[in-house]
């Protein structure tokens, strides 16, 4: 009976030895391995064979994880034809912002890679290339007066008339004005912005008018191009008769 108690003592030991062993033990690791392939780009914009794009001011690439900011450049990036922009990083998301935006009318390819790492220096796959096009920018089908014109009557309102719907917003006194204080309402309908002075012009003068090419479609395109013209407005003509104000002597007089 002594060696019996002797023993279960010394089992029950070798038993909490054995749990206090474990218990200081460091966790078994549950993190998730790294994925085999990482760096890859989740999306794009604009969309790959993208048509009607309007003339877009960037490009954007998401990753699908959060890249190392260090080993990304300018070099990591080509865009056909050459266009100006600088990189910007935000998070998963790399930004090709376009000095002057892209050309209309055009179609691009965009190359990514394949020397970016993500955090845990793993890096793309391979190189990726998308591409896109761009459509014609909208135009100027006319406008009044013409470019040179003389004689033009100083109650004139100027008008333009474009080739498709215009975004009235982006055309106000800002973006589509007589230069020379020649101040005026400006009014949009059918495809035609109006400049109706709020006083009459002055008489054979010459006046310059200015469209910037900010103005745009309803799509978001612009102008390819500023258009600057002018014209003159008629000369004063005076279609009183004279009449006779006075006479010396006067009649009857002796």
């Amino acid at each position: 009976m002594k060696y019996r108690a002797i023993l279960l003592i010394i089992f029950c030991g070798l038993i909490y030895s054995a749990c206090e062993r474990k218990g200081t033990e460091p966790p078994e690791n549950n993190s998730n391995p790294p994925p085999e392939e990482t760096g890859l780009i989740d999306s794009v914009y604009p969309a790959e064979n993208a048509v009607s794009v309007s003339g877009p001011q960037e490009a954007r690439i998401y990753f699908s994880e959060i890249t190392n900011v260090n080993t990304i450049s300018s070099i990591d990036f080509e865009v056909s034809g050459n266009p100006h922009y600088v990189v910007n990083i935000i998070g998963r998301m790399v930004q090709l912002n376009f000095y002057d935006g892209l050309n209309y009318d055009e179609q691009f390819t965009v190359t990514v890679g394949p020397n970016i790492f993500d955090t845990l220096g793993v890096p793309m796959d391979s190189a990726y290339s998308w591409s896109f096009e761009t459509v014609t920018a909208p135009e100027v089908e006319s406008h009044y007066p013409q470019q040179g014109d003389t004689g033009v009557a100083i109650s004139a309102v100027v008008e333009i008339r474009f080739n498709r719907e215009m975004d009235p917003a982006t055309i106000d006194d800002s973006t589509f004005f007589i230069v020379g204080g020649a101040e005026g309402e400006i009014s949009y309908s059918n495809n035609t912005a109006y400049l109706t002075p709020n006083n009459l012009l002055e008489y054979d003068h010459l006046y310059n008018v200015i469209l910037y090419k900010e103005v745009k479609d309803t799509a978001g395109n612009r102008l390819e191009s500023d258009l600057i013209w002018s014209f003159t407005t008629a000369r004063y003509v005076d279609s009183f008769p004279p009449t006779i104000v006075s006479i010396t002597p006067l009649p009857g007089a002796v």
